[in-house]
């Protein structure tokens, strides 16, 4: 989006998903207070353990267009691309 007003997020094989800007509530590096907190209970060496949530997550707290709170969990490739995030 050329005017910036519409985030879009894009997976290889699935339709992408699109917010408007406004919608975005809070940009957070953590799972906590979402419906994925759970998952920092897991384990080493689950792919997605307490661990690597710590440094490969981002959490896009939005509100839909009934104006219901919800929440997009990224998991990003590696530390670096999460803080450029």
């Amino acid at each position: 989006d050329k005017a910036l007003r519409v985030f879009t997020v894009a997976v290889e094989n699935q339709s992408s998903m699109k917010m408007q800007l406004a919608d975005i509530l809070e940009v957070k590096k953590d799972v906590q207070d979402t419906p994925f907190s759970k998952l920092s209970e897991l384990p080493p060496p689950h792919v997605v353990s307490g661990e690597q949530l710590e440094k490969r997550v981002t959490a896009v707290i939005y509100q839909d267009a009934q104006k219901v709170r919800q929440s997009l969990v990224l998991l990003m490739p590696n530390m670096y691309e999460r803080d450029r995030f």
